[in-house]
């Protein structure tokens, strides 16, 4: 039990996660401990949105904002907001409000008139349901601390804007009104208020079951607390079967793959990966493997990007969220029997590094033969995007895009498949499965999200020892991705043949 009081205070952050679960919000208010940090990949999604939101400030050159120097106090935030509203501020960033025990913090509030309207920036490039509530609820409190909204605005990336020389702020963003839908949610806000404020009072953990709501909008920090009696593998990580079947087994006191009914209605990939996964055996369909294997041109060439992407584009010719390549690892193998050899690119991570990555595959790439990747569409569309931005390369690009053969097809297919893979094709199963003596587990960058970070953080400096190491990371990281399908296709030789 914990010590309550008659009414709980509510922020924005804290109502959309009761919103989202209110046994997640009983537990970030009650028992904190129990939440997992955040990752490095959810704190560089953090940063991204505050470095948008503070990029979308040049919108309002007559902007002030609200700070509080001596760190996050919210009775500074109010005292300076009232201060710039008494003062005449018309364009207010960070402004602070309390009501009825709910606080917030908007984005920016621009006066017209005797009202003000409401802008609320987000990092996404669309309007989403769950930022009309976030907006609703800010509408909502800003008029029981007595202020006049006439008008709310979602600011957020324009995903067609193309940069040429410095950001144009004005074609990064769009604005788009979102009056209506928030005065329809009005009626909504106070009830929903009060079921999170009775929820906190009750002082005990909601009974919630998980559900999709653990990852729907957002993923909860406390997952790990909430699925400790889940099993793995689970019916959560059967291949491709619906949320709908999902909570259909789970009700039903159904959580482990073994104890899925013969008789249960799946999906044809899904039934697949629990019949295989019940029978434990391995499957190889030696007939179409041999076609696959056999009809590979030599010399035969293994090619795997690594890319980072950014909501404000950094270069000129590329758009919000582009995957921008900066590495690619290379394996070839000259002729049927030959010893692989390794070559590679890390960019320097001063400016674009798109042209010396070219470049350098120009030199590297075999004029002739197969070029085998995993899961093409990836590297395929790294290749169109490039010919797209490069016209002069776009020749020759288009031609390495018509040498591309898929090495999951074999798995995707079903002709070869292990237990271990969990009903997955992707390489991340297949790997382990088929060549357990690689492994991605032991890497400091073990994949593209860690791969991603290591390469912001050598674009943004670092010293000299750190900046090798991470280097290091990434060559490693994306050599095995290489070494690994040039080590797949040996066993996939060996079980045709066998």
């Amino acid at each position: 039990m914990h010590a309550m009081t008659s009414q709980h205070g509510l922020s924005k952050s804290t109502f959309l996660r009761g919103v989202q679960c209110a046994k997640s919000l009983y537990l970030h208010t009650f028992q904190r401990d129990l939440a997992t940090p955040l990752d490095a990949d959810q704190h560089a999604r953090v940063t991204m949105g505050q470095q948008v939101g503070e990029l979308a400030r040049g919108l309002f050159p007559e902007g002030v904002l609200v700070s509080t120097p001596r760190g996050f106090s919210k009775a500074e935030a109010l005292q300076q907001t009232q201060s710039a509203m008494e003062s005449g501020g018309t364009t207010l960033f960070e402004p602070a409000f309390l009501a009825d025990g709910l606080f917030l913090r908007a984005d920016v509030l621009v006066r017209s008139g005797s009202a003000w309207e409401l802008y609320e920036v987000k990092s996404s490039t669309s309007v989403k349901d769950e930022y009309l509530l976030d907006v609703a609820f800010q509408v909502y409190v800003m008029r029981r601390a007595g202020l006049s909204i006439n008008d709310a605005w979602l600011v957020h990336i324009d995903s067609t804007y193309v940069r040429s020389g410095p950001l144009d702020l004005e074609a990064l963003f769009a604005m788009d009104s979102v009056t209506d839908s928030v005065e329809s949610l009005q009626p909504t806000i106070p009830g929903l208020i009060e079921d999170l404020q009775s929820a906190l009072a009750q002082g005990v953990v909601p009974e919630i079951p998980i559900g999709r709501q653990c990852n729907d909008p957002y993923p909860c920090d406390f997952i790990s607390h909430c699925w400790e009696h889940v099993p793995s593998p689970s019916i959560f990580e059967v291949f491709r079967l619906p949320w709908s079947k999902k909570e259909e087994l789970y009700k039903k006191g159904v959580i482990s793959i073994e104890d899925i009914p013969d008789d249960f209605p799946l999906p044809a990939p899904s039934r697949f990966h629990v019949v295989a996964h019940k029978s434990g055996q391995s499957i190889v369909e030696r007939a179409p493997l041999r076609r696959f294997v056999g009809g590979l041109a030599y010399p035969l060439a293994f090619l795997d990007f690594e890319t980072a992407m950014s909501a404000i584009p950094a270069y000129d010719q590329s758009r919000p969220y582009q995957q921008i390549p900066f590495q690619f690892s290379l394996h070839t193998i000259a002729e049927i029997g030959a010893e692989p050899q390794h070559d590679g690119f890390l960019a320097d991570p001063v400016g674009d590094p798109r042209q010396a990555l070219m470049e350098h595959l120009m030199r590297r790439l075999p004029e002739e033969g197969d070029i085998l990747v995993y899961h093409q569409p990836f590297e395929e569309g790294r290749l169109k995007e490039l010919a797209r931005d490069f016209p002069d390369q776009a020749g020759w690009l288009e031609a390495v895009v018509a040498r591309l053969k898929d090495l999951i097809e074999p798995f995707k297919q079903r002709w070869v498949y292990e237990p271990g893979m969990n009903g997955s094709s992707s390489i991340k199963a297949v790997l382990p499965a088929l060549v357990p003596e690689l492994s991605y587990e032991t890497l400091e960058v073990g994949d593209g999200g860690q791969a991603m970070l290591a390469w912001s953080r050598l674009v943004e400096g670092t010293e000299a020892a750190e900046a090798e190491r991470l280097r290091q990371a990434l060559w490693d990281y994306c050599t095995l991705d290489t070494l690994g399908m040039v080590k797949i296709l040996e066993k996939l030789e060996v079980l045709a043949s066998g």
